[in-house]
C-alpha cells in the first residue's frame, strides 16, 4: 500500500453499516468523505463538501435518489450532477458547479 489513495481500494467502513438511503462521513488519511447508499443499494464516496457552500455532505440525507445537503437542500445525483435547487426550482441545474 502506498500514500496515495487514488492507487487501489481502501477499506472505509463495513458495508453492511451503511444501509441503503443513509449517509455517513469517514477520513481516509487526512481526507473528508461523505459514504452514502443509494436505494438501489448502490455505495457513492464523495468529498464531504457541498460544492455550493462547503457544507458537509455527511450531514445531508436522501430525498428522490438524490443527496440533498443540510444547508441550502441543494441536491446532488449518483453522478455528482446538481439535480435540484430548492430556491430555483424551475431552474435547470448547471451541468457544472
Amino acid at each position: 500500500m502506498t500514500a496515495d489513495p487514488g492507487d487501489g481500494w481502501h477499506a472505509l467502513m463495513l458495508a453492511m453499516d451503511l444501509e441503503p438511503g443513509s449517509v455517513a462521513g469517514c477520513v481516509l488519511r487526512g481526507r473528508e468523505l461523505a459514504v452514502w447508499r443509494d436505494a438501489r443499494g448502490v455505495a457513492h464516496v464523495w468529498d464531504d463538501r457541498c460544492p455550493h457552500r462547503g457544507m458537509r455532505l455527511s450531514l445531508g440525507f436522501l430525498r428522490e435518489g438524490t443527496l440533498a445537503c443540510l444547508y441550502h437542500g441543494w441536491r446532488f445525483g449518483p453522478d455528482g450532477r446538481c439535480a435540484h435547487i430548492p430556491a430555483h426550482p424551475e431552474l435547470s441545474p448547471p451541468a457544472t458547479i
